[in-house]
């Protein structure tokens, strides 16, 4: 068993998902910073 091998193919799976996942939070999290409608601010 190629330990090396299995790490390097698992940690590249993880950086798929993480770089792949994070976007939509990201795009989420601008536009609410830069008040893009729905995401105004509340009422005061």
């Amino acid at each position: 068993m190629n330990l090396s091998y299995f790490m390097r193919e698992r940690t590249a799976l993880i950086r798929l998902f993480y770089g792949k996942g994070r976007l939509p939070f990201e795009q989420m999290q601008r536009e609410i910073e830069d008040e893009v409608p729905p995401w105004d601010p509340p009422p005061v």
